[in-house]
């Protein structure tokens, strides 16, 4: 079982302009109160959460248009960890990683491209990010979800947002800031666990996101 979510701490990379995760000790049995409570600030778009199109789009779909089991299932890691640093994703490199077959009704599909250690790093530089073009092709694939390994799919310089607006417009949500360091190998088949906060109303909601293969999957049940 791979944990693909970032620690929420004080110290989280977040998106340059978002505030930091608070956590703030608010009673303590050893400041003689009868329990521990800790406080919770935190920003719907800090961490590692998902994106919902009505982040985007005006008339896109908030939280509440997926129920608790969509961002479960099926899933397939494309491997771009070749793609050069600060290097947009073409759509004839996402045509080649998808090998030209249609995608399995409910399928997530990850990118892992160098941005792993950046994003653990708070690093924003440089960063690998995907071409409209690119994400056009996802879209037409029709895939359950896209997750990224970074806090944006668009290059720092496109304020329009392009690549996501594309999948928003398709009615495709993103997974961003995941953590996929830890998968080694991209190949082969991949269950994805993702939980949102139960937020309403919500364009973005924090998320645990876990990654393993369907047999370690079987083995836990």
């Amino acid at each position: 079982m791979i944990d693909l979510s970032l620690a929420l701490t004080e110290h989280t990379p977040v998106f340059p302009g978002d505030p930091r995760p608070r956590l703030r000790r608010v009673a303590e049995i050893s400041r003689g109160d009868p329990l521990t409570v800790t406080r919770l600030e935190l920003d719907c778009h800090v961490g590692t959460h998902v994106d919902c199109p009505a982040h985007f789009l005006a008339e896109g779909a908030s939280l509440d248009a997926y129920g608790p089991g969509y961002f479960c299932g099926p899933a397939r890691v494309l491997d771009l960890r070749d793609v050069p640093a600060g290097a947009q994703i073409s759509a004839a490199r996402i045509q080649a990683a998808l090998g030209g077959r249609a995608l399995a009704p409910g399928l997530h599909l990850l990118i892992a491209t160098q941005n792993a250690a950046r994003l653990v790093a708070g690093d924003f530089s440089k960063l690998v990010t995907l071409s409209p073009e690119a994400a056009e092709i996802l879209a037409q694939a029709r895939p359950r979800s896209v997750g990224f390994d970074h806090y944006s799919l668009d290059a720092a310089d496109d304020l329009e947002l392009r690549a996501h607006r594309v999948l928003a417009a398709a009615g495709v949500p993103t997974l961003v800031a995941l953590d996929l360091s830890g998968v080694e190998d991209c190949a082969g088949e991949w269950v994805l666990l993702t939980s949102p906060l139960p937020l309403r109303g919500v364009e973005a909601a924090p998320v645990r996101a876990l990654l393993c293969r369907p047999g370690a999957l079987l083995e836990l049940c």
